[in-house]
Parts: structure tokens; sequence; C-alpha cells
């Protein structure tokens, strides 16, 4: 288990390490369920739903013609 000592800003927020992003494949526009259990912060990544996975699904391709 890795332990981070995380600084928060003025607005309220923190700034996760590289390492866990790619770790947990977290992206920019992810949501993270976050607790206060037992004395204690956890986050965790928000599923998806079906609904969600078939609308990315069907997103059109982009394709840039080279010329």
């Amino acid at each position: 288990m890795a332990e981070y000592i995380l600084e928060i800003d003025k607005k309220g927020r923190i700034t996760l390490p590289q390492d866990l992003l790619v770790q947990h494949r977290l992206a920019a526009g992810d949501k993270l369920v976050v607790r206060s259990r037992h004395g204690r912060i956890e986050a965790q990544k928000l599923a998806m739903t079906h609904l969600e996975q078939a609308q990315i699904a069907r997103r059109p391709v982009e394709r840039r013609i080279l010329q």
C-alpha cells in the first residue's frame, strides 16, 4: 500500500499523483465516490453504467484527411 501526503488548495482540491492515476486507470472527467467512514476519507472510482458504456460505444470516430 502506497501512502502520499497531499495538499488541499484554497478551493478544497487535491491533485492525485500520476502513478495512482495510471494504476487505477483514472482520467480527466472520471468520477469518484468519496466517503467519510470511521474517521477516514475513502475514494473509489465510480463504475460506468451500462447506458454510459453504450453511449461511448456509439460515438462516431473522428477522421481527419491528411493532405
